[in-house]
């Protein structure tokens, strides 16, 4: 394996079945950090980590291209337009159900043919944060917050190919990992 470049470039970021463009977004940002637990011995604290994440995170910064892209955020609080208006709308309240269905996740560098340096998310849930950048010299932004959950085997997260027997590709449309095309 070639050590000469360090990974990084374009990336996409699926959310649930949706596909945002490495074109709209800004840093993404994963943090998961494990909590740790302390004992106090004779020879001093011993300090070790507990096997359990203490924050487990993602955030995003989305350069917004109209107020109805914000549809593939926030699907749960998006209203669809009728005819002939083009654009729905998104309504923020203590009533609201945002994405507490929780999503995957997938971080895929574009030129990338095969999933080999994915980072996959297996539920997250999507917070209602509305804290959006206009300003003079930005784009209009909103930064993005997800709070990873456990799957069903107790895992968060999985780095690097997403299948060990064939180069796959992540699907968001079918939620499943795909075999490369030969």
């Amino acid at each position: 394996m070639n050590n000469d470049v360090i990974l990084g470039g374009a990336a996409d970021l699926a959310l649930g079945i949706a596909v945002l463009p490495a074109a709209l977004i800004g840093d993404i940002t994963p943090n998961f950090v494990e909590t740790t637990r302390s004992s106090e011995t004779l020879g001093g604290t011993r300090t070790q980590p507990a096997g359990m994440f203490e924050t487990s995170e993602l955030s995003f910064t989305l350069f917004v291209p109209n107020m109805d892209y914000l549809k593939n955020v926030w699907a749960d609080l998006y209203n669809a337009p009728t005819a002939p208006q083009l654009g729905g709308n998104l309504v923020f309240g203590s009533g609201s159900c945002a994405s507490k269905t929780p999503i995957t996740g997938n971080i895929h560098y574009v030129c990338d043919d095969n999933s080999n340096n994915d980072q996959h998310f297996y539920k997250l849930l999507i917070a209602m944060n509305w804290n959006p950048t206009m300003n003079q010299s930005d784009g209009f932004s909103v930064e993005v917050m997800l709070y990873a959950q456990p799957n069903a085997d107790g895992n968060f997260f999985q780095l690097g190919a997403g299948s060990l027997t064939e180069p796959v590709l992540w699907n968001a449309a079918s939620q499943t990992w795909e075999a490369v095309a030969s």
